[in-house]
Formats: C-alpha cells, structure tokens, sequence
C-alpha cells in the first residue's frame, strides 16, 4: 500500500476516527485542520468505497513495456555505439534511442518519455561534436600552437 507522508498520514487518520465516531464535517475539518470540503471529498470517498481514507491513490501511469531484460538489451546496444548498430555518427540521442526501441522490441514511447528510459537505465543522451567535416586537424594543431598565440600576444592591452 502506498501512504501519504506521516503528517498527512495521521490527519488522515484522524479525520478517519473521527467519522467512524459520527462527528460534523465542521468539527472534523476544526480538529484535523483541513477544510470543510476537504472532509466532504473525504467522507464520500469513505462512504463510498468503504476504504480507509488513509491510503494514497493507486499508482498512475501505464505498464511499463519493456521488460528489465529489454532495458539490459537496450542498454548492451547502447554501450556498443550507434555506428555498431548502424547508424551515422557516434552518439545518441532521443531519436536515435526510440528509433531503436521501436525496431528491437516493437514499443513505441513518446519522445519525451525517452529521457526517463536513459536514466532508468544508467546512461547518458550524448551530443554530438560540431565540426566541419573537411577540417584538417594538423592545420589546427598547427594554428592553436602557433598562430593563436600570436594572435592573444598582439590583442594584449598595457
């Protein structure tokens, strides 16, 4: 059974001995300082369903679809790289991971819901490096070494 925090634990608790004992909405909401339609929507959720009020609403949300042996799949291709798996670039993202779900175990999650998948399952979203494709890297070596320096050199003021 899933419970509100102890505070909210006991006032409900409270509330719920003092309608068993056949006290006014008004005296209720006094003693447990909840507001008299509060003890309204209590005591017809009491009366109702016969149910302690002291027990918290069932989980919301849906089932979960992947099974934990999915989330160890899904975390195994993962790990091997988006390029392993076919894709174009060596990182992934929500898109690339919900493509992936999708074509390994036939779930479809909102892109949105993905975020919570990769933390579920202890990874990170990786950005990809902006780079210009045709940059030479020695030229850059040769420039931040050589020529950069220069350049903060002259830009300095007395």
């Amino acid at each position: 059974m899933l419970y509100v925090n102890s505070s909210k634990k006991y006032r409900r608790e409270l509330v719920q001995k003092l309608l068993d004992q056949g006290k006014s909405d008004q005296e209720i909401a006094y003693l447990s300082d909840y507001s008299e339609s509060w003890v309204r929507q209590l005591r017809a959720k009491h009366e109702k369903s016969e149910t302690s009020i002291t027990i918290l609403h069932k989980p919301g949300g849906s089932v979960c679809r992947l099974s934990p042996s999915n989330f160890e799949q899904l975390r195994q291709i993962l790990e091997k790289g988006a390029e392993e798996y076919g894709l174009e670039g060596a990182f992934w993202d929500r898109k690339r991971i919900k493509y992936v779900i999708e074509q390994e175990f036939s779930v479809s999650y909102d892109i949105e819901h993905i975020s919570d998948i990769v933390t579920k399952i202890n990874f990170t979203l990786q950005k990809p490096v902006k780079k210009d494709f045709r940059q030479c890297d020695e030229k850059v070596k040769i420039w931040t070494d050589t020529t950069l320096p220069d350049i903060k050199k002259s830009c300095v003021r007395p």
